[in-house]
């Protein structure tokens, strides 16, 4: 054999030592929550928003502790505290003024059906019944010096309740319900006033048939919490971390353009990966979905918040309408990068 080839022979048998792979990037703790909670923790704006709806609840907590003020709102003071959880002052003025319209409308809306359902079971009640139960009431009220709590206490121990009267108000409360359940369904936009109006109608028809007479002003109590919520929210919506809508949509458009770069950057880490890693209920697939989802619902946000625009007054080189200008373009990039 010749040196030469006792070299290949060396050569061959010789093992190539391998690459040196380079280590995965550690992963941090931001990298093991999800991604719309490492989001928000580590977004100033999100945290301004957080502490002006805390600021705003633990008011509305804090006005239900005087005597004075807890007299004045009734038994339902707590409903401003439940108002500041449901609708949060997150938003900006022009679009909290619009969610705040829908509910007292819809708690109006079901405060009209309900008086009219308490009319209707007067106008059913079974008078000479009525007449009897107040007579025996009044004759056990006799001679005591606050006769006005005897009446009461027969009112809340359903000394007054009549059978027809009660169907009324059954009637009423499901034709209410059904009514704001079509609201919800056919204009979604209009669920908080839907909410709010089955509220209205349900406490009232719940209360209504125990009282013999015309009681109308049941939700004095649940209203007055209402607008105590609504001046509180407004006056943190203006003065902590005040916001216009022009610059809240500006801020969303940025990062729908951030979700869009982060799109296209992900399209080389899928050309390049095996086709098995791409199979549905991979991580890379269900990584891709993710993005195209986040990315559609800030679109639909933008999309929401477009008709607010023009109802602010702002002073600057572009308007509502410059700004609803960027929408369309972006419209067609999501369609092309969520095909």
């Amino acid at each position: 054999m010749s040196s030469q080839d006792a070299e290949k022979l060396n050569a061959s048998t010789t093992s190539v030592p391998p690459k040196p792979t380079t280590p995965p990037p550690a992963s941090s703790v931001w990298d093991k929550l999800p991604p719309w909670v490492s989001k928000n923790l580590r977004s100033w704006k999100s945290w301004k928003l957080v502490l002006r709806c805390w600021a705003a609840s633990w008011v509305s907590f804090l006005i239900m502790l005087p005597n004075k003020s807890l007299a004045t709102l009734g038994n339902t003071a707590f409903f401003a505290l439940l108002v500041s959880v449901m609708v949060p002052p997150n938003m900006p003025y022009q679009v909290f003024m619009f969610a705040i319209t829908t509910l007292v409308l819809g708690l109006a809306l079901g405060w009209a059906l309900a008086c009219a359902g308490m009319a209707a079971a007067l106008a059913a009640r079974d008078q000479t019944l009525l007449k009897e139960t107040l007579q025996r009431t009044a004759q056990s009220a006799a001679g005591l010096a606050n006769p006005d709590a005897l009446f009461q206490s027969a009112i809340f121990n359903g000394d007054f309740l009549d059978t027809r009267s009660t169907v009324v108000f059954g009637v009423f409360l499901g034709f209410g319900c059904f009514i704001f359940a079509l609201i919800r369904a056919y204009a979604p936009k209009l669920t908080i006033m839907s909410v709010f109006g089955t509220i209205a109608i349900d406490i009232f028809c719940s209360f209504g048939p125990l009282f013999p007479f015309s009681q109308y002003t049941l939700l004095n109590s649940l209203l007055t919490a209402v607008a105590c919520y609504i001046a509180i929210a407004l006056v943190f919506i203006t003065l902590l971390f005040p916001e216009s809508l022009n610059h809240s949509y500006l801020s969303s458009a940025v990062e729908l353009l951030d979700k869009f770069k982060g799109i296209l950057a992900m399209q080389e880490e899928v050309l390049s990966s095996d086709p098995h890693d791409v199979s549905p209920g991979t991580p890379l697939a269900n990584k891709t979905n993710m993005a195209r989802v986040t990315m559609i619902q800030q679109l639909q946000q933008l999309m929401g918040q477009k008709q607010f625009l023009n109802l602010e007054f702002s002073w600057g080189r572009w308007n509502g309408d410059d700004v609803k200008d960027m929408l369309e373009p972006m419209q067609v990039v999501a369609t092309r990068l969520g095909s």
